[in-house]
């Protein structure tokens, strides 16, 4: 025989708070910009990109700068949003 467990109400409200919560933080950070002359990354990431050397500068979540060999591998990087052409 079977036997059910009671609701437990806290255990529910305190499920909901924590959900409400991490969709609270994600929505509080502030988006990164990609420059007007660049291109956004998007999803899904690339796994493997040619071995071209056309030089981008890609602009990363924390407004830093990188130049990578080519768009393709700025984007394989999770950290980049976006990119422009030429070196930084």
């Amino acid at each position: 025989m079977l036997r059910r467990l009671p609701f437990q109400p806290s255990l529910a409200l305190g499920l909901m708070l924590l959900a409400s919560g991490t969709a609270a933080q994600q929505s509080d950070r502030p988006s990164p910009t990609v420059p007007p002359t660049g291109t956004a990354c998007s999803e899904p990431r690339p796994q493997i990109c040619p071995q071209i050397y056309q030089p981008v500068c890609g602009y990363k979540a924390n407004d830093a700068r990188h130049t990578y060999s080519n768009a393709c591998t700025a984007c394989a990087d999770k950290q980049v949003v976006g990119h422009r052409p030429g070196p930084c």
